[in-house]
């Protein structure tokens, strides 16, 4: 192997040591029970019902639950701490009840989330059941997720069971904020699909600044 190549093995090598570090701190310091809020998942929305509900709630890691995936490192550098959902995909699987988006959006490395197609609303009384996750997110502002695709088509999510809680954003509230008042800033954000919803209206700027990288939105 010649110097030249020597040299960018090294620097491949440095490349992902410093990606598994940095996965790794960022789930640290969020320090968010990622199997606890799919559990609320599965509670809210009516898991025992679901289409296909396999290995969910069970003590295999909810890394093997239907629809989920997860963090995925090289093996010459061994796993992260814990394992890190980076996509949930339910859609059409007889999700009936409220989903705790808010929650959803805290999960540090989710890439991609499809609700699609059942039928589920946004409540924010799931924000009480925050005591199951340790953490008290009432006095926060603003949260920032890593989202890149969401696709809450032909859902009744613009059906909150809650309208007073909408504000500046209107009906699109449960996707852009939390049940505590904090903005959901979604600056990773590609595709979003609210077809079929309740969602109408024109969206504000207020929430279209939350979206920075929006490419399709249907």
């Amino acid at each position: 192997m010649t110097n030249q190549g020597k040299w960018l093995r090294a620097q491949r090598s440095l490349s992902s040591l410093l990606l598994l570090w940095t996965c790794a701190r960022t789930s640290a310091e969020i320090n968010v029970d990622e199997r606890a809020i799919l559990q609320l998942l599965y509670k809210t929305t009516k898991g025992a019902q679901w289409k296909d509900s396999t290995n969910w709630l069970t003590d295999t890691s909810y890394c093997k639950w239907y629809g989920i995936t997860c963090t995925e490192t090289d093996g010459d550098y061994g796993k992260l701490p814990l394992p890190s959902v980076t996509k949930i995909e339910l859609g059409a699987n007889n999700l009936v009840g409220s989903a705790p988006l808010s929650l959803l959006w805290r999960l540090p490395n989710l890439s991609v989330l499809k609700l699609d197609r059942n039928d589920i609303v946004y409540d924010d009384y799931v924000e009480t059941e925050l005591g199951v996750l340790g953490e008290d997110f009432d006095s926060e502002k603003e949260i920032s997720t890593n989202v890149r695709f969401v696709d809450l088509s032909y859902t009744d999510i613009g059906s909150s069971t809650n309208p007073s809680s909408y504000t500046e954003y209107g009906a699109f509230s449960p996707i852009f904020e939390t049940g505590g008042g904090a903005k959901v800033f979604m600056s990773q954000l590609t595709d979003l699909y609210l077809a079929g919803t309740e969602l109408r209206g024109t969206i504000p700027h207020t929430i279209i600044n939350l979206m920075s990288s929006m490419e399709r939105l249907a």
